[in-house]
């Protein structure tokens, strides 16, 4: 895993991942949906995992 900062002010970063790696972050994704957070995170938290989900299913479709 590599990860380059782009920003300090904004936070910005870019992520290089390797095919294992991928699976990792979608299990942790999957997980991240059913753990314990905050009410007033949940909807945000919800929607980043789904939509990051959706763009690695994309990227790792046969």
């Amino acid at each position: 895993m590599q990860i380059e900062i782009l920003s300090r002010d904004p936070v910005s970063a870019r992520l290089t991942l390797s095919g294992e790696e991928v699976d990792y972050l979608r299990l942790a994704l999957e997980r991240a949906t059913f753990l314990d957070t905050p009410p007033q995170y949940q909807p945000a938290i919800y929607n980043f995992a789904s939509e990051l989900l959706q763009k690695l299913e994309h990227l790792t479709a046969p």
